[in-house]
């Protein structure tokens, strides 16, 4: 299954919005459960309902991450290790410039 993934990724033929893997393993009941997801919500990529424009595609969110932290709302912040648009090494940058917001659980 990888190599052929691989296979679509190199030809260009891969699109992240038409595999599900994601969507199904975050919307398992028992999942929904450990993340203390409430009812009626579904997890759903690529659907379009987020509108992002060019005047705030480069807007640091790191003031309302502080401000949510800051009233007691707990967060999983997580990056893939393979992800080239939000890659680990810029996520554990920004999270070194709120330490002092909250304390911070490593690893797992």
């Amino acid at each position: 299954p990888i190599a052929a993934f691989a296979r679509r990724v190199l030809a260009g033929n891969y699109d992240p919005c038409i595999d599900a893997e994601a969507s199904i393993y975050l919307n398992k009941p028992e999942v929904k459960q450990a993340l203390h997801i409430k009812e009626g919500i579904w997890w759903e990529a690529c659907t379009g309902n987020v509108q992002y424009s060019d005047e705030d595609y480069l807007t640091s969110m790191i003031p309302v991450i502080r401000e949510l932290l800051a009233s007691g709302i707990r967060m999983l912040i997580y990056s893939g290790d393979v992800d080239s648009v939000c890659p680990a090494t810029g996520t554990r940058a920004w999270l070194k410039t709120i330490e002092d917001a909250a304390p911070m659980q490593r690893g797992w």
